[in-house]
Formats: structure tokens, C-alpha cells, sequence
């Protein structure tokens, strides 16, 4: 009997120890697994703010900014790789789940018609002579993201535009660690992340 098992463990060991290793399928599930990792946090903040019963977030519309570093109150590129744009894709990421959670959102960027270039066509804009400057909102929805240690903390409120109260708030920490790929070393100095 005991040499039955100790062919089945030999032949198991041999068997999934001759697996080839593809780094390519392996990069892609990181890819994934991060992906997954922001979808989830950008959830997690969607589902907090409209869980307040003062965000009529279904029958007024609301504007989603940039969110901003906690440092300046101004848009700064981050130093480090991966995370230069953290603040525009959780914003854009907040708008899809309000969207889809059934919340009026209000494009500010939107301009006042279609512009065609050689290469595409475009509706958005940051050029502000060419947006559209009637944007009817109730809320307006900001924020800032200050750094910490191996990760971003981001603070995010609903302003009421007709009296400036906050309505509803929450606050997200995203690892770098599930954000940037693994196997690099990262480590915190003066406020910047160093690989």
C-alpha cells in the first residue's frame, strides 16, 4: 500500500512539476487581478456615496471632477510609474458606476458640437471656449488624494451647489501594491514612490 502512494506522489510530482510556466498568461491574470482590484475600490466608493439618503443622486444630476492631490488642491502628475493619472481614472471610473446604479450624471466636458480631425472625432473637451458653458447640476462631486505609505488615500465628497454642504463622503485607500506590477521594488520616500 505504502508503495501504491508513493508512486501516486511521485508520478503527481512529475506530472505537475514538468508544467510549463507561460509568463505571458501569468502577466495577464496580474493585468486582470489588478483591473480587478480598482474596479473594486471605484464600486466601493460609488456604493458609499449613494447610500446617504441626503444624494438625491437619482432625481438631481450631479458633476464628477478630478479628484486632486490633498498637497496643492491642483492636478500634479505623480513621480512615479503607473499612477501619473490615478485621480482622472477614478473619477471617470465613479461617473460609469453612478451610471450604472441609475445616478443623472452631467458631462462638463462636453462641448457644443462634434469636432473632426484627420484621425477621429471628438465630443469632449478641456478647451473651455469650446464647452458647453450650460451645464444644469445639483452636485458637484470632488475630491483629493493625499499619499501614504505604499498607497493613496482618496477623500471624496458631494457638494450641494445651491448651499455648499457636503451630502455625502467617503474615503478609498488604494495599495500601489495591487495596483502596479509586483516584482519591482517600491519604497516611499519624502512623499514619492521610488522603484
Amino acid at each position: 500500500m505504502r508503495v501504491n502512494h508513493f508512486i501516486l506522489v511521485l508520478g503527481c510530482f512529475f506530472v505537475f512539476g514538468c508544467q510549463s510556466f507561460d509568463p505571458q498568461t501569468h502577466q495577464a491574470v496580474k493585468q486582470d487581478q489588478r483591473a480587478a482590484y480598482f474596479d473594486a475600490q471605484v464600486t466601493k466608493i460609488a456604493d458609499n456615496l449613494i447610500a446617504m439618503d441626503t444624494y438625491q443622486y437619482r432625481e438631481k444630476a450631479s458633476i464628477v471632477t478630478t479628484f486632486v492631490r490633498l498637497d496643492s488642491l491642483r492636478f500634479k502628475k505623480m513621480p512615479y510609474h503607473g499612477l501619473e493619472l490615478l485621480g482622472h481614472q477614478v473619477a471617470q471610473g465613479l461617473t460609469t458606476k453612478l451610471v450604472e446604479r441609475g445616478a443623472i450624471v452631467a458631462e462638463h466636458l462636453a462641448g457644443t458640437s462634434v469636432a473632426v480631425s484627420k484621425n477621429a472625432s471628438y465630443f469632449l473637451s478641456r478647451d473651455v471656449k469650446k464647452l458647453n458653458g450650460d451645464i444644469q447640476a445639483q452636485y458637484v462631486i470632488s475630491g483629493t488624494m493625499s499619499q501614504m505609505e505604499q498607497g493613496i488615500v482618496f477623500n471624496i465628497e458631494v457638494i450641494d451647489l445651491d448651499n455648499q454642504q457636503i451630502v455625502s463622503a467617503t474615503d478609498k485607500y488604494f495599495s500601489i501594491e495591487q495596483l502596479i506590477e509586483q516584482g519591482q521594488a517600491t519604497k516611499m520616500k519624502n512623499g514619492y514612490i521610488f522603484r
